[in-house]
């Protein structure tokens, strides 16, 4: 995704996004203009290192976890550096669709976006430091569940 981003194939980048983000950003074309509209975002990354699968389940035919990521950003010439958590949802478990985890929404609205998810799923809170590197954020690092 972030090589995906970097090239700004937004088209690519949309087919890895959840249809309920699509739908709910206007469709595909909403969708990438908020992204173009955001493209610096893209460019403040510095370092970006993939953490741990939580919670794999299979529900039915489809494949369900939440992915954790970790990522350092420069922004307005200060390092800024956080975790993020994704829903990954897969029919066929190769081609998966994301759902990035809102830190200021709540459990019950995240199932209520996105309804058959397992039941047992607890939700990780994305966390922002400001002036931390991702060495020091990560080392102090510790994962909080949405309520």
């Amino acid at each position: 995704m972030v090589a995906i981003s970097k090239r700004r194939d937004w088209n690519a980048y949309a087919s890895y996004m959840n249809p309920v983000v699509i739908e709910l950003s206007g469709g595909k074309e909403g969708f990438i203009q908020i992204l173009e509209s955001q493209s610096e975002i893209f460019d403040s990354v510095q370092l970006y290192k993939v953490g741990k699968i939580f919670q794999l389940s299979r529900i039915g035919t489809q494949y369900q976890c939440i992915v954790e990521a970790f990522i350092q950003m420069k922004i307005n010439g200060e390092v800024a550096s956080g975790s993020s958590y994704d829903i990954a949802i897969s029919e066929d478990g190769k081609k998966w669709i994301f759902f990035r985890i809102p830190p200021t929404i709540t459990s019950d609205q995240v199932k209520e976006i996105l309804p058959g998810l397992n039941p047992n799923f607890k939700f990780p809170r994305s966390k922002t430091e400001i002036g931390k590197t991702l060495d020091e954020f990560m080392a102090g690092h510790s994962v909080e569940y949405l309520e």
